[in-house]
């Protein structure tokens, strides 16, 4: 397991990373990490198939730049809130197939930040 300061350098050696695609790979059911919404040049993210579980974190919403966003396919993922993606003014393309929305509130936020 890393210690404390290898995560901190590898965190902050990818915070100019723009394209980051992790999809197919088996994460175990463990929480996206919050890491990520510290990737602020991150213009594309594909998180499909890798059985990441629980709620879509809001620090996804610190994504200014992303322009795609894939969630699909990690079927023990849920939304909860929606008020994440008012933070997505860039975005182009969002998947969110199979992501449990029972819950969810503030959807309609999801539809009014859709550009036409």
């Amino acid at each position: 397991m890393w210690n404390h300061r290898v995560r901190a350098a590898s965190h902050f050696q990818l915070r100019h990373l723009e394209y980051l695609d992790l999809s197919g790979n088996d994460f175990g059911e463990s929480r996206i990490p919050k890491f990520i919404g510290s990737l602020k040049q991150l213009s594309y993210l594909n998180l499909s198939r890798a059985y990441f579980q629980g709620n879509i974190p809001h620090h996804i919403g610190n994504l200014s730049n992303l322009k795609v966003l894939d969630l699909s396919w990690n079927f023990d993922m849920m939304a909860n809130d929606m008020a994440w993606t008012s933070g997505l003014s860039s975005l182009e393309y969002l998947d969110l197939s199979l992501v449990d929305f029972g819950n969810a509130q503030n959807k309609d936020m999801l539809l009014c930040m859709i550009p036409s």
